[in-house]
């Protein structure tokens, strides 16, 4: 017996959405690598607070936001990027802990890139979030193709 249509649609959108999370991952995982070879300037601290949002779920969500502020050739660019993950899952306690020695007025270290100066994050290299979901993006996708190419 086929599948019926609307599971046939569900399973399509979900196929959609866990593509999209691995094309968004790839996207983060090259620039947290290409984000080593950035340069390095320093960043006045002007903000650093920790941000909360609830998820579709319903579920509470922080993350650690720094604004700073950095000048390169003689332009000035303020940035809330600290690296490039696609998704950071936080409690409060290590988003807190994250910018616990962060100070509005201090000096930070930002790296920029050469290509785009007004892209810049404090903490470069960050690779591991991002293979961490990457990984986990593969396998809903796969389960999908697996349940419905299958003989019923």
């Amino acid at each position: 017996m086929p599948h019926s249509a609307f599971a046939q649609i569900i399973a399509v959108g979900a196929y959609v959405v866990c593509l999209w999370v691995i094309v968004r991952c790839l996207y983060n995982l090259k620039m947290a690598i290409a984000s080593r070879t950035w340069i390095l300037v320093e960043g006045f601290v002007l903000d650093a607070h920790v941000a909360f949002f609830r998820n579709w779920g319903g579920e509470d969500h922080y993350l650690p936001n720094v604004r700073n502020r950095y000048i390169v050739g003689g332009r000035t660019y303020i940035s809330t990027r600290m690296k490039y993950p696609i998704f950071d899952d936080l409690s409060f306690r290590e988003a807190t802990q994250a910018i616990e020695n962060v100070r509005v007025g201090s000096i930070v270290d930002a790296y920029y890139d050469p290509t785009k100066p007004s892209r810049s994050v404090l903490v470069c290299g960050n690779i591991g979030s991002n293979i961490e979901l990457l990984f986990m993006s593969f396998v809903p996708p796969f389960l999908f193709f697996v349940l419905f190419t299958a003989e019923v």
